[in-house]
């Protein structure tokens, strides 16, 4: 895992060299500008970047796996309408998912989330509120985001709660510190195919299937209409090339 304080210190350190080299102050501004430019658009790509490992440890799939086996997860739900028929279509084909749920949701819909839970599939953390604007929060009230959600989908399936996916798929060293407190494996993905923006259900399909490879974490949401048929045609693929969809921790119990 790269580690916030030795790049910090790296840039600190060019930076001080900077202020002692004679470039002139035209050219020295310029150069801190540039510098700080640089630096701002590490910590923003990292943020977005789960897999580089910056601010916290995360699980995004297992590129070295042999068997053919990927793991299918869903985030943002359990939706009234949407969770059900993407409990059946998996129940259909016999797959194994991972249901990564907002709090308030799992709150609202306590029979989903047994209903997920009792036909063997994993659940999650997804944060409580999954807020536009929670990527700011505080150490604190990450603990809290997390604590609540475990609470609640622990209280319905008397399971505890081992995983957490960050809301938007973003990282902070104030997530980091909460992680480390909390305890929670944070999971990523390998293939995200956008398929709450992507209107055209085969194209996300599509893209889908051309990456799937033994090991991959797909992302998806059981949260719209479009669900259905982008699962059962992905469903349908992996059945006929021969992989089996399996929960995250039995994907990361492979080797």
């Amino acid at each position: 895992m790269l580690n916030f304080r030795i790049i910090l210190f790296f840039f600190l350190g060019a930076l001080v060299f900077l202020i002692h080299w004679d470039w002139g102050a035209v050219v020295s501004i310029w150069w801190y500008v540039l510098l700080a430019v640089i630096f701002l658009i590490v910590l923003i790509v990292a943020s977005f970047s789960m897999s580089w490992d910056f601010f916290l440890k995360s699980y995004t799939g297992n590129i070295k796996l042999r068997s053919k086996q990927v793991a299918i997860t869903f985030d943002d739900g359990p939706h009234p309408d949407f969770t059900p028929l993407v409990l059946d279509i998996l129940g259909r084909y016999n797959a194994k998912a991972t249901f990564f749920c907002i709090g308030n949701r799992a709150r609202a819909n306590p029979d989903i989330v047994r209903a997920i839970h009792n036909n063997g599939h994993q659940l999650g953390n997804h944060s409580y509120s999954h807020k536009s604007k929670i990527d700011f929060s505080s150490k604190a009230e990450w603990v809290e985001q997390l604590g609540r959600t475990d609470n609640i989908l622990s209280s319905i399936t008397g399971k505890n709660i081992e995983l957490f996916r960050p809301p938007f798929g973003v990282t902070t060293p104030s997530l980091g510190r909460a992680i480390k407190e909390t305890g929670h494996t944070v999971v990523g993905w390998n293939i995200r195919p956008f398929d709450t923006v992507r209107k055209n259900k085969k194209a996300v399909s599509k893209f889908i299937c051309r990456r799937i490879r033994p090991g991959s974490v797909v992302l998806l949401h059981d949260t719209h209409e479009r669900i259905p048929g982008i699962l059962e045609h992905l469903l349908l693929f992996l059945q006929q090339n021969g992989y089996v969809s399996v929960t995250v921790k039995e994907l990361m119990n492979e080797t």
